[in-house]
């Protein structure tokens, strides 16, 4: 998927700087699946899970 993003230049600089991620896209591919890893174990929280392997079903997963 090609997308155009404007995005912050000091937050980007700090997330280079933070993680040593040169690349853009990647830059930007680790950080949706650390929010989605976040909100996830969030989720798993609230409802009571208290299993550290377990992940999202293929059919539960973001698109």
């Amino acid at each position: 998927m090609s997308i155009t993003l404007d995005i912050d230049e000091a937050l980007m600089k700090k997330a280079v700087e933070f993680t040593g991620v040169q690349n853009t896209k990647q830059l930007v591919e680790d950080a949706l699946q650390a929010l989605i890893e976040k909100r996830a174990y969030r989720l798993g929280v609230e409802l009571g899970g208290n299993d550290p392997e377990a992940s999202l079903g293929t059919d539960q997963q973001a698109a």
